[in-house]
């Protein structure tokens, strides 16, 4: 199996990177370029695609490749967003750009992607997620400047059409979200103040029923939350913090209910992101600072974390996924 790193390309790094997973170590000796692209930091998987963000000459955008090879790219703005995702259902991709306020989409036209939608945010925005959510019919937004997640319906020409504007505490900055595998649950965790958000999908809206932090024997000013991930038979939920290097280990008891059980090292500097194994037995982690990867063993009777292999060398990894 190959895991795909989405990277900065401000030293080393050259664009995207695979390295072979046995389901017992990271091969060390089979780390290779996949992908030569500018600042290639997140990524998005369908397929034979691969989906990544992009720059080029002081202009940012988003890529595709197929089989290694760039077979299109479009850099519509003026510096690179911060999220992909592609939407397989309306066949559309999606950008989330933080420094700008603002989120694209993007269509596929005989294999090549097109420019479609811009949508600008407030003044002081920070979009900084975007990724469509089949269980609810719904494209969600995170926007850590402006501490609101915006909820969009897509019409029959493929655009987006506001239906809910979510307000989080001021100073939270919500970053990205997750959707529970079974129930009408979505779970977001903020970077600021490092919490998880319980919201519930009900009579076409979601509604927060629950707030909790992820890691209290921390302060909360003194926290910097990423990624958020959740278990595929929805019991076990997981959040980094990029000021302690942990992750934060949630047991599900009833939804909305999460009882934090775990604060596992991440064994590297700055866990930007990370993933769960698709036989959900592992997770990786991308340590962006000490331009590492770790791998955690996961137990899926606990949900706990366990060490099994420490600093394998990434060249500042962003983004992780498993192909």
């Amino acid at each position: 199996m190959k895991i795909l790193f989405g990277t900065y390309t401000r030293k080393e790094s050259e664009g995207i990177y695979t390295i072979h997973f046995d389901e017992e170590k990271l091969e060390c000796h089979d780390y290779n370029l996949s992908h030569k692209i500018e600042n290639p930091t997140y990524l998005d998987i369908y397929h034979d695609y691969v989906f990544s963000v992009s720059s080029k000459d002081d202009r940012g955008g988003v890529a595709l490749f197929k089989k290694n090879a760039l077979i299109s790219q479009v850099l519509n703005q003026n510096v690179p967003p911060c999220y992909v995702s592609y939407d397989s259902y309306h066949q559309l991709l999606y950008s989330a750009n933080y420094h700008q306020g603002m989120i694209n989409t993007y269509r596929l036209n005989h294999g090549n992607l097109e420019a479609h939608e811009t949508i600008v945010f407030d003044a002081g925005s920070k979009a900084h997620y975007v990724h469509y959510l089949k269980a609810f019919n719904v494209v969600f937004v995170c926007d850590l400047g402006l501490d609101r997640a915006y909820v969009f319906r897509v019409d029959e020409e493929q655009r987006l059409h506001l239906r809910q504007t979510i307000n989080f505490p001021q100073g939270s900055g919500p970053r990205h979200a997750i959707c529970h595998p079974h129930q009408p649950y979505c779970y977001v965790v903020s970077e600021l103040s490092y919490e998880v958000f319980v919201l519930h999908f009900d009579d076409h809206e979601f509604k927060r029923v629950n707030q909790l932090p992820a890691n209290p024997s921390l302060n909360t000013k003194d926290q910097h939350g990423a990624a958020i991930k959740i278990s595929s038979d929805g019991k076990f939920l997981y959040t980094s913090n990029r000021r302690d290097n942990s992750i934060s280990v949630f047991k599900i008891n009833e939804y909305k209910d999460l009882e934090l059980i775990q604060n596992a090292s991440t064994h590297g500097d700055h866990p930007r992101d990370f993933e769960i194994s698709p036989d959900q037995k592992y997770i990786v982690v991308a340590n962006l600072v000490s331009d590492s990867c770790t791998l955690l063993a996961r137990d899926a009777y606990s949900g706990k974390l366990t060490l099994v292999q420490k600093n394998v060398g990434v060249h500042e990894p962003v983004c992780v996924r498993f192909k």
